[in-house]
């Protein structure tokens, strides 16, 4: 859990213990564990780590768990996308991820579309959360101690606006007939306009909180561009606060990895600015924030407490294979474990 938006393969994830030296500010020694075929987000809990990687002997992506009994795919059919996937806990605190996949069209005529589904790492097989599916898409799911936030997109008619995306959460052993909670999302007006284009990239539960990153457009000069959000809500309050913003460039800007550990959100800002612009960020209410250096893009990031885990490629592999036949194994995209980082204090309006 402890990282959007964001699971898969048996092979080629090589087992490696290759010391590697990161980028910028000094950290403790990286450990390589995996090369990946394509870039992936990576969720992490209690040591386990869930991701997706590509096989392009089938030309899908594989849901994927690395724990203390190795690498391996789980009972899951192949996406020809990455999965949208956390790890968590169930109300007795085992371990359990949630996914989102598309089921395609469904029995009686319904629409289909992307549903939810969660599973045990000991089961043979994911079952759906029909208290929490419907005809419309749930997307970006997270899950703890038996509870999962989720965002469910509302299409419009065309001409009429943006699709809707709508943030919920609900207990798994809820009934049916209960409705999920509506929660804050994406903001509906910034700088004095009503934004556009909102699409909810990543949420992250733990302990009542649920950590956002969000996306969109204004009509404001402030937002004319695409602007990022990392946003906390507090479920028992429904209160909710915007703990970063970014205006996203040409320069590979956006933010990713949403992460709870020791009370502290965290998140990872990749850029190509140089001059130690990229790294992973900190934030707990009524501290400073803190921000730690790191390699200029990930497209994965979880922060343990204690260390820890990215997802790195090259600033041209964000969206393309990892391997093109002209990048060297020092640039392919590769799974790394790191000791914590040299987290320093930083003005919040760095990120705000």
């Amino acid at each position: 859990m402890s990282t959007r938006t964001a699971t898969r393969r048996l092979l080629p994830l090589l087992a490696l213990a290759v010391p590697a030296l990161a980028p910028g500010a000094a950290q403790a020694q990286d450990t390589t564990v995996a090369t990946l075929e394509r870039p992936s987000e990576v969720r992490e809990l209690d040591g386990i780590v869930v991701y997706s990687a590509f096989d392009p002997a089938i030309d899908a992506y594989r849901l994927t768990v690395r724990d203390a009994e190795g690498v391996r795919a789980l009972p899951v059919a192949p996406s020809a996308e990455p999965f949208e996937a956390d790890i968590g806990t169930n109300s007795s605190g085992d371990p359990q991820v949630v996914f989102s996949v598309d089921v395609g069209p469904v029995a009686g005529g319904q629409a289909g579309g992307r549903d939810l589904f969660v599973m045990a790492l000991d089961e043979g097989a994911a079952r759906p959360v029909r208290n929490a599916n419907t005809n419309q898409d749930e997307v970006s799911p997270t899950i703890d101690d038996g509870r999962i936030a989720f965002t469910r997109v509302y299409p419009q008619d065309e001409g009429t606006g943006d699709d809707k995306p709508i943030v919920y959460t609900k207990r798994l052993v809820a009934p049916r007939e209960r409705p999920s909670t509506r929660l804050s999302g994406v903001p509906t007006s910034r700088g004095g306009s009503t934004t556009q284009e909102r699409v909810v990239l990543e949420l992250e539960l733990e302990a009542g909180r649920l950590g956002q990153i969000v996306r969109f457009t204004c009509g404001s000069v402030k937002c004319s561009d695409f602007t990022y959000e990392v946003r906390q809500v507090e479920l028992e309050e429904r209160s909710s606060r915007r703990v970063g913003t970014l205006l996203a460039g040409i320069n590979g800007q956006f933010y990713v990895g949403l992460s709870f550990a020791e009370g502290y959100l965290a998140w990872y800002e990749p850029s190509n600015l140089g001059n130690g612009s990229a790294g992973a960020y900190r934030y707990r209410p009524g501290r400073a924030y803190r921000f730690a250096e790191g390699p200029p893009f990930l497209s994965g990031f979880a922060w343990t407490g204690e260390g820890t885990w990215q997802a790195r490629a090259s600033y041209g592999q964000l969206q393309d294979d990892c391997d093109d036949g002209r990048t060297t194994t020092v640039e392919q995209c590769t799974l790394v474990r790191t000791g914590d980082l040299d987290w320093e204090i930083v003005a919040a309006d760095r990120v705000r």
